[in-house]
């Protein structure tokens, strides 16, 4: 028993400094994430800030105060407790105002993307890290042949991640078979000379149409002419009253 007490010691603490690695490596994700975000939305908080200062100073209101003037103003709610006063203060507010409300948006917009994306992330590990049960294959099995070929795995995962749409996979599938004329699941030479020989076959068959229907044209002109030479004939035989 004393011999088992140092290994399980020695156990106990393996595991306490891997709980203190992933907390460090948690704690640092957690910073590197606040950090590109702060500096995804500096661009709207800069002028921001720097506006609620400037007001603040041009109407000898407190910085706080100018904070919150700029946040209720970019926010569209207006109470209306503050308001600019001094003409020059007017003027500037002018200005102000578009830029702060531009800005709210742009913060807004950025943190649902950033939001979006995160749960993006989170659907993409969930699918990495699942594993494939019966009902699965049966799912991803497309043409039914009883097993998932790495095709069909890779079509299923790009749709489920939504790197691409299914109906780009369907019209890029619906062009390979038009390509593919033998119909043997490749691309080669024999189909691009099956396809240059049915063009061909179109040119030549509509030249012939069009060989047709001028000689069509003819034999009507002819007989237009045939009928007002008889007619023409007719009149020149008749007497003359």
């Amino acid at each position: 028993i004393r011999s088992i007490r140092p290994k399980d010691d020695n156990l106990k603490a393996v595991l306490i400094e891997k709980q203190n690695d992933n907390m460090i490596q948690r704690v640092r994700n957690c910073v590197v994430e606040w950090y590109f975000a702060i500096r995804l939305h500096s661009p709207g908080f800069i002028p921001m800030v720097v506006g609620a200062m400037i007001m603040a100073w041009l109407e000898q209101w407190a910085w706080y105060d100018g904070i919150y003037y700029c946040v209720v103003t970019a926010t569209t709610i207006g109470f209306g407790d503050l308001s600019p006063t001094q003409p020059h203060t007017k003027l500037f507010a002018i200005v102000f105002v578009p830029v702060c409300v531009a800005a709210m948006g742009y913060i807004l917009g950025n943190f649902a993307s950033f939001m979006v994306e995160q749960r993006r992330e989170g659907y993409d590990k969930k699918l990495w890290s699942c594993d494939l049960k019966i009902e699965d294959i049966e799912a991803l099995d497309t043409d039914h042949d009883g097993a998932v070929s790495e095709l069909e795995y890779i079509r299923f995962m790009l749709i489920a991640m939504k790197k691409v749409d299914a109906q780009l996979l369907d019209d890029l599938h619906a062009q390979f078979c038009h390509l593919d004329t033998t119909g043997d699941g490749k691309i080669t030479k024999r189909d691009l000379q099956v396809m240059a020989a049915r063009k061909l076959r179109k040119v030549s068959h509509k030249l012939e149409l069009s060989e047709y229907k001028h000689k069509l044209k003819q034999i009507k002109g002819n007989k237009r002419s045939f009928l007002l030479n008889a007619i023409s004939r007719r009149k020149s035989f008749q007497p003359q009253s």
